[in-house]
């Protein structure tokens, strides 16, 4: 996916294009998420909508860059099953997060008008990227992890990233294999992946120096 590096639309006119209903649902997206751990979701999803929307206009934070890195993909996978599997009240707060995301992301990346194609094709990953993870949050499935890495592999920017992406995708993949599973059924067997996912990640990171 090609992208832009210049100021991509700053959106202010979102309100006279958008419908009440849609303008609150992009509006809500950028509060980020009601736990200050998630903070690898807020950057990948919050930070990137909020300068979509306002430029630096905005306190907060925000991503002026397209394009992740392997430990943002990686920390927000860890972040997503670990947060889920460990309390029912972060299961909550991260369904709650990811669905307002996903709905604001779906709304400017398909119903609004005028978007380049650079960032159309953005808005179009982050969405696919956030469904996923939502999809993460009710279980670890070994072909919903596979997805998460084919679409986050559309967002880094080297190849050299994505080749050490691709890697990490195959670790896992045979560490799956390994435990002859599809599935995750236990809180043991999420650990382990975790663990297993810190290995894998600090190993390529040690490798791409």
């Amino acid at each position: 996916m090609v992208m832009c590096m210049k100021k991509v639309g700053v959106i202010k006119d979102v309100l006279d294009k958008l419908s009440l209903k849609d303008f609150y649902s992009v509006i809500a997206a950028i509060r980020g998420p009601d736990y200050t751990n998630l903070w690898s979701l807020k950057h990948i999803f919050t930070a990137r909508i909020r300068y979509i929307l306002f430029g630096e206009d905005i306190p907060g934070g925000v991503r002026k860059t397209p394009y992740l890195h392997l430990h943002d993909i990686k920390n927000a996978l860890y972040d997503v099953i670990y947060y889920s599997q460990t309390s029912r009240k972060l299961y909550d707060v991260l369904l709650h997060f990811l669905g307002h995301t996903g709905e604001a992301l779906y709304i400017l990346a398909f119903f609004y008008p005028g978007l380049s194609e650079e960032l159309k094709q953005e808005l179009e990953t982050l969405y696919e990227l956030c469904e996923i993870l939502a999809e993460l949050i009710h279980g670890v499935y070994l072909d919903r992890v596979i997805e998460y890495f084919k679409i986050a592999r559309k967002l880094l920017e080297t190849e050299v990233e994505k080749k050490a992406l691709d890697e990490m995708k195959e670790r896992i993949v045979k560490w799956f294999n390994g435990k002859g599973k599809i599935v995750l059924s236990t809180d043991e067997e999420v650990e382990e992946f975790l663990h297993e996912l810190e290995v894998v990640y600090t190993d390529i990171a040690l490798d791409e120096e």
